[in-house]
């Protein structure tokens, strides 16, 4: 789970845990795209707004090592022409901030199947 938002971290990661799911977290693009390298989890929830390098950027990063990586964007930005470029970027879904638990886990399970 990638977001610059400690808070956001601790939500999601509540959520995540109580569903039974093994959390990394990593607070920025570089730290995403190194975690993802080093521990090649089986999804990658990502934030798009955060310094240094964005969530666009750390999504292109990750597909490079894996191009089947399975990513769930979650972001306040609703812009219909961002999430479609996201999703032909290869992003498997997105959940627009703030989400209820049963969203998030939506998303999840719909990008695992994917």
């Amino acid at each position: 789970m990638v977001d610059d938002t400690a808070i956001m971290r601790v939500i999601v990661k509540r959520i995540l845990v109580e569903a039974q799911y093994d959390v990394i977290e990593a607070s920025n693009g570089a730290d995403a795209i190194k975690s993802f390298f080093r521990d090649q989890p089986d999804i990658v929830l990502m934030d798009l707004n955060m310094e240094g390098i964005d969530g666009t950027a750390a999504i292109r990063g990750i597909l490079s090592i894996n191009a089947n990586a399975r990513i769930v964007v979650c972001s306040a930005t609703s812009d219909a022409h961002i999430v479609l470029n996201l999703l032909k970027l290869g992003a498997k879904g997105y959940v627009t901030k703030p989400f209820t638990p049963e969203k998030l886990l939506n998303a999840i399970s719909a990008a695992l199947a994917a």
